[in-house]
């Protein structure tokens, strides 16, 4: 009789055990995330820095139906000071196109992506993203051969069709200042 209870006792210690060690890991590859995040912030800082904090960078979105957008965030200083946007069909024929010039203009369009810094991006992606529990979600983290932030994204595991949110950039290029 003894064995009887014994043994389902020591099973349920090993899977519980198992369940300990699965959230040890998760929770250690979400601290690798956050250390490489750190290091590629310190990178992206001082390549600001070298460049006088003139930039510009795109986010593209395409869609699973073949509608796809591109914004182009144009930063000096501290702060965004011009957005475009365009949006194309699925054939690829442009179906929206504008510009956002000046500080009172900027985000009075609700398409595009958001207007924000590159180091709000990196915020977004510290306290945002990687802080999704990686047992409901994807994470993504990627640089660019810089080591600055690329891509930055949770996408639900229990979705099928558009799901990923977060960081995406492309074309980061320092500029002169006007």
């Amino acid at each position: 009789m003894r064995s009887v209870i014994y043994y389902p006792a020591v099973l349920a210690g090993l899977l519980s055990l198992l369940a300990c060690r699965e959230n040890i890991a998760v929770q250690a590859q979400n601290i690798d995330k956050q250390q490489l995040l750190e290091k590629s912030l310190i990178d992206w800082q001082l390549a600001k820095k070298q460049r006088n904090s003139a930039y510009q960078y795109s986010v593209h979105f395409s869609s699973w139906v073949g509608f796809r957008s591109q914004t182009q965030l144009t930063v000096i200083g501290d702060g965004v000071v011009k957005r475009e946007y365009q949006a194309f069909d699925r054939e690829g024929k442009k179906v929206v196109d504008w510009q956002e010039n000046n500080t009172d203009e900027l985000a009075t369009h609700k398409r595009g992506a958001p207007v924000k810094t590159i180091d709000q991006l990196y915020t977004q992606c510290q306290t945002e993203i990687l802080s999704k529990p990686k047992q409901e979600n994807y994470l993504n983290l990627s640089f660019d051969d810089r080591n600055l932030l690329r891509q930055c994204t949770y996408m639900p595991k229990n979705c099928a069709d558009d799901c990923s949110f977060g960081v995406n950039i492309s074309n980061l290029r320092f500029i002169q200042k006007p």
